[in-house]
């Protein structure tokens, strides 16, 4: 769900999942699928008219990806769950 929460940087709206734990398989199909929207949208003939989307698309991907904490937050939670 979609879902605006409080951060240190003030409020911003986030993709918040209702589950404890998602998996890495669905972060990849997720980030699978937005790249499959951008490079539809790169070969739409409204590409030109659609920039702004295409923009928004890319830093959406962009937070789907981990960074370093986070991944050696899941590895650690992988391993506890041995």
């Amino acid at each position: 769900m979609v879902q605006r929460i409080e951060t240190p940087n003030g409020k911003r709206w986030a993709i918040v999942f209702d589950n404890d734990c998602t998996s890495l398989d669905d972060i990849y199909e997720m980030q699978k699928g937005l790249i499959n929207v951008m490079v539809t949208a790169t070969q739409a003939d409204s590409y030109d008219s659609a920039k702004h989307g295409f923009y928004e698309t890319l830093n959406l991907l962009n937070e789907f990806l981990l960074n370093q904490n986070q991944c050696f937050e899941y590895e650690r939670f992988l391993k506890g769950q041995k």
